[in-house]
């Protein structure tokens, strides 16, 4: 953020203004979805035909361009965000704003000795207001943060939020400051150039760094059979629920285009069947799609909170004996849960032979690949300490937002593959599953 403030100051060829718009307008007003809609088709229509789009992998820059364009045309200017304080006593400061207003009128037009009176004593009637709307606020969050954490009505999460609400304070203006980083000589850089030049030498170390591992060790890992099912094209529903996900006021990628201008896409067939064919494109270009395999049954999914259940259940359990043990388990029961897979006896699958790692690794040559999702928006967040030091500040990259949208379709198809054939000791990144399970 300091960054963008101190590029602002000294603008720059590479430097794109952020396109700032009320994207909450899309959900609130059904005449303003309709005008983006339009507006959006009007301007792919005249990048040319379906097939003139798609050329030259242009078909997921072009609809992004139609849907910023169209959100440019139609969506209102994003409003400065109103404080909380003041909104929450907006009845009662809103009579003494307009008779401090009324006041000032009249003195401007009579700069007599009672309207000057009248004037200030206005203006005094409110500044009283406005600190004790302030202090009833801030007891009021308190008595929330002190309530919440004793009777726990709300989760450690809300309650970390209006603590961060408290920290802000009751001014929503963030003061700007200039960035200034430690040069190599010890030297505080002094203008965009320095800065850039510090930033670029010290990232570039940290986004070179490569892990170290032991071959030997990944060839002992056993093979799981090959699940051909998982190479079929993306479904509408599957594209549609990746979408549906997606955080609100979240920071886009270089495009700049935000997940609100995706859902709204998805409202319109015609915007819906264009951003379908840049994933059908991208999926099915390459040595690795096999159209065969478009006829396979899918996976079925495990019910996660049945699965979850069993795994409660079962998981003191080292033997089908210690599991019959268990108090209201039936033999029945056990072979049910045995049968749907909520509960797995090893050895879980037979590993495959395994051969050499570069023998698995797959060339997908010819494959296409957006030149958008090969970027990402560096933003740097400050840690604690000194924050001249480059150290002290952790970078962000913000990835183009349809690259994420493709990435949630592969990550929920894999877990639907770890839930049948994955190893129950595998607690993280599971959905019902955390740390108190290991």
């Amino acid at each position: 953020i300091k960054i963008a403030k101190f590029m602002k100051k000294n603008p720059t060829s590479e430097m794109k203004k952020p396109v700032r718009r009320d994207f909450d307008a899309l959900n609130r007003d059904v005449g303003t979805l309709a005008d983006f809609h339009r507006e959006a088709l009007d301007i792919l229509d005249a990048k040319g035909t379906e097939a003139e789009r798609g050329e030259h992998g242009k078909r997921l820059s072009n609809l992004q361009e139609s849907l910023m364009g169209a959100a440019l045309k139609t969506l209102p200017p994003k409003r400065r965000k109103i404080a909380e304080w003041f909104q929450r006593s907006l009845n009662r400061l809103l009579p003494k704003i307009e008779k401090r207003n009324r006041t000032q009128a009249t003195y401007a037009r009579c700069k007599g000795h009672r309207q000057k009176q009248a004037k200030k004593k206005a203006q005094r009637e409110l500044e009283s207001e406005i600190k004790k709307s302030k202090e009833l606020w801030l007891s009021n969050m308190f008595s929330l943060i002190n309530n919440g954490w004793n009777t726990r009505q709300h989760s450690q999460r809300d309650i970390w939020k209006l603590i961060k609400t408290v920290e802000t304070g009751t001014n929503t203006i963030k003061k700007e400051t200039i960035m200034k980083l430690a040069m190599v000589n010890g030297d505080l850089t002094s203008n965009y150039v320095e800065l850039k030049q510090t930033l670029n030498s010290y990232m570039s170390k940290v986004f070179s760094n490569e892990g170290v591992y032991d071959q030997s060790v990944l060839n002992k890992i056993p093979l799981r059979p090959e699940q051909r099912c998982l190479n079929q094209k993306p479904t509408q529903d599957e594209i549609k629920k990746a979408i549906s996900t997606r955080a609100n006021n979240k920071a886009p990628g270089e495009d700049g285009c935000p997940a609100e201008l995706y859902k709204a896409m998805l409202e319109n067939p015609a915007l819906s069947k264009e951003f379908n064919l840049v994933l059908e494109e991208l999926w099915t270009s390459g040595s690795l799609y096999d159209e065969a395999d478009e006829g396979l049954p899918q996976l079925e999914v495990l019910d996660i909170h049945l699965r979850s259940k069993a795994y409660d259940t079962y998981k003191q359990c080292t033997t089908v004996k210690s599991a019959l043990e268990i108090e209201n388990i039936s033999k029945e029961q056990l072979q049910e849960d045995l049968k749907n897979g909520y509960m797995k006896v090893p050895p879980f699958l037979p590993g495959l032979p395994r051969t050499n790692f570069i023998e698995l690794q797959c060339d997908d040559g010819g494959g296409l690949m957006y030149a958008q999702w090969l970027k990402s928006r560096l933003i740097l967040l400050p840690k604690k300490g000194d924050l001249t030091d480059p150290k002290n500040w952790r970078p962000i990259c913000l990835l183009d937002v349809a690259s994420k949208i493709l990435s949630s379709i592969m990550v929920t198809r894999m877990q639907v593959v770890y839930e049948r054939i994955g190893r129950d000791e595998q607690c993280g990144f599971r959905p019902a599953r955390g740390t108190i399970d290991a």
